[in-house]
């Protein structure tokens, strides 16, 4: 677009994101906790904790699961996919 420098969008505050792609993240539901204190897994963190805030609002209410229950609203047991905790059809 012309500009001579270009903004790293990693940094950008969540509340200013419309929509993600989830490729660089991996998708939520594997239950990644992204603690390493680096620019890309910070933002992770954000976007997966945003993902399962919006999964409780959509339920109602949190999971029962115990990993990192502040991060992913207990719907994660562990680390990894099968950690995750699927919603009840």
């Amino acid at each position: 677009d012309g500009r001579d420098e270009c903004e790293d969008c990693r940094d950008i505050d969540v509340a200013e994101i419309s929509t993600a792609h989830f490729t660089l993240c991996q998708k939520p539901w594997s239950c990644l906790p992204h603690s390493q204190d680096m620019l890309q897994h910070r933002l992770c963190r954000k976007l997966h904790h945003e993902w399962f805030r919006v999964r409780a609002d959509l339920e109602g209410k949190n999971g029962e699961g115990q990993f990192q229950p502040d991060q992913f609203f207990g719907f994660c047991n562990h680390s990894g996919g099968r950690g995750y905790i699927p919603i009840k059809a």
